[in-house]
Formats: structure tokens, sequence, C-alpha cells
């Protein structure tokens, strides 16, 4: 039993070490390299029955694959990251990785996934009791109900007249006002947590709203 638990002690210790590896290996640009590498950080953490690490090393690969431009990638590890946070009942990780999923989403245009993974984030947050991530996950429901409403509008736009776009732009003014009240959330939540960088967020958050509306001023 002790060589076992000094055999899985090594196999953390490695792990660490390889993953310490792959952010300097991202440093230098030399993503496929540091794919590698976390891959086999994550095999390591596996072995050792580390779901934990092993969950954010899934993590990082994801964040990897996102920057060597493997999007089905950066989705899949993410999609992993997830699965293996849950089973290790870690909240703060499962949360990353929604997170994560919804900016995913978001940056390649699936508005619905990325509406989707923003709601499990925000109630993964919520649920952690992590008013920081909360926050973050705020923003983030801002941007997602933003993009969906400029879509309504650009396709009510480009089909003046038709029968759907008075459906179309309602929809669109119904994210918007969505925006605003998750901006305001954002803003309560950071005032009531005094906390400086959430705070930052929140306005950040309303900022984006008062430029959707056209209030510039209100906006800076």
């Amino acid at each position: 039993a002790a060589a076992l638990s000094e055999e899985l002690r090594l196999h953390r210790e490695q792990a660490v070490a390889l993953q310490l590896l792959a952010d300097c290996q991202s440093q230098q640009q030399c993503y496929l390299d540091a794919k590698d590498t976390v891959a086999q950080a994550r095999r390591l953490f596996a072995r050792a029955e580390d779901h934990v690490n092993e969950a954010s090393a899934a993590l990082q690969a994801s964040q990897l694959a996102a920057l060597a431009g493997d999007h089905a990638g950066a989705v899949l590890m993410c999609v992993e990251a997830q699965e293996l946070a849950k089973r290790a009942f870690c909240k703060h990780l499962e949360c990353s990785a929604y997170h994560m999923l919804t900016g995913l989403h978001l940056e390649s245009g699936q508005l619905n996934d990325a509406l989707r993974m923003m709601k499990k984030a925000l109630t993964c947050s919520r649920q952690e009791g992590n008013k920081k991530e909360e926050s973050k996950c705020l923003l983030l429901a801002v941007m997602v109900n933003l993009a969906i409403a400029n879509k309504e509008t650009a396709a009510a736009n480009a089909n003046e007249g038709d029968q759907s776009t008075a459906e179309r732009r309602k929809r669109a003014a119904t994210r918007i006002d969505k925006a605003e009240e998750l901006a305001k959330e954002g803003l309560l939540l950071a005032r009531r947590a005094g906390n400086a960088s959430c705070l930052a967020k929140g306005l950040h958050a309303a900022a984006m709203v008062q430029l959707q509306r056209s209030n510039y001023e209100n906006a800076l």
C-alpha cells in the first residue's frame, strides 16, 4: 500500500510538472506540443485517480486546442472536463468548463448552444456561492443575449416587410431587456460583495447594453 501511495504521489508530481511545461510551450506559441504535453499529464492524473486535476488538465487542453484553432477539439476537451469535474464534485472546475463552452459556442455563432451553456454556468456559480465567478457569468450572459439580439435584428433588416420582421424585432428587444436585467443584477451583486473586480465586470456589462441601445453618453 505504501509503495502504491508513493507511486501515485510521483504520478501527480510528474503530471503537475508536465502542466507547467505545457504552459511554457504555450507561451512560445507551440500549441500542438503543449497539447501533447497536457495529454501526458492528464493520463498520469487519471492513473493516480486524481479526477479533479484530470479535469483541470482537460480544461487546459481545451484552451490549447482553441489557441491552435481546433474549435471542435476545444469543445470536446471542454465537455470532457465538465464531465470529469462533475464526477469529482468540483463545482469550480465544472463552472469554468461551462463558462468556456459558452465562449466557444458564442465565438462560432452557435448561439442556442451558447445560451444553454451560459445558463448552466450561471446556475453552477450560484450553487458554488462564488460571487466572482457569478459576476463573470453574468457578463457572459449579457454578451450572449446581445449576440442573439443582433442576430434577430440582422435577420429583420434583411427581410424588411416580411411577416416575420415584427416578431424578430420583438424578440431582439426582449433579449436586450434581458441583457439589461442581467447587467443590473451583476452591478447589484458587485456592490453587495464590495468587490472591485466584480464591479468592473458589472459596469462593463451595463455599458455594453447602453451601446446596444445607442445610449452613448450613458455608456461612457
